[in-house]
């Protein structure tokens, strides 16, 4: 399979899957699935953005050397949503001692900037939300600013921040 051309011809939930499979734990694969979604022209990284949940889960290990390079593609602004939206909710699932503190520091202010900005789409507030909350647990000194903004997205966000921000708020305010 051309993981490049697959990702052209169709961008199905079989076709996901199907790329998926195919990458597999394929060391020369994932690479080349990875390179394709973090240097790839558009459309190619938002259609390998679906991809690459399914092939995290599959294989979290090998993501994981990857996590420095996730993190900067986080940065890019001119990347579509569901490039930002599926990095998040990786990162969400893992623990953030994975991460070295100069990516951890990076990634807590790309997280509290995507939380601060109401033109984000809610899956990426909401997935910054649980990635910044798990930051507090190590850095308890962050969950004052957390709080806040997790605050001001509840007065004017949708049913999923409120919820959200609602879970994270009890959490935080229990330690």
């Amino acid at each position: 399979m051309n993981i490049k051309q697959a990702l052209i011809d169709e961008h199905s939930k079989a076709q996901k899957d199907r790329i998926a499979d195919y990458v597999g734990h394929d060391t020369e694969r994932f690479s080349t699935f990875m390179e394709i979604f973090l240097h790839g022209e558009e459309p190619l990284p938002q259609r390998a953005a679906w991809c690459l949940d399914v092939i995290y889960r599959n294989n979290p290990i090998a993501t994981q050397r990857f996590f420095p390079e996730l993190i900067e593609r986080l940065a890019d602004d001119n990347a579509h949503d569901a490039v930002h939206r599926n990095i998040l909710k990786i990162l969400e699932s893992e623990p953030i001692d994975v991460l070295d503190e100069d990516l951890q520091g990076r990634l807590i202010d790309l997280c509290f900037g995507f939380l601060a900005s109401p033109k984000r789409p809610i899956a990426i507030r909401a997935f910054s939300m649980t990635v910044l909350y798990k930051f507090c647990r190590v850095y308890p000194e962050l969950s004052s600013e957390l709080k806040l903004l997790i605050e001001e997205n509840m007065k004017y966000g949708s049913a999923g921040i409120k919820s959200r921000g609602r879970k994270m708020l009890k959490k935080l305010d229990s330690f």
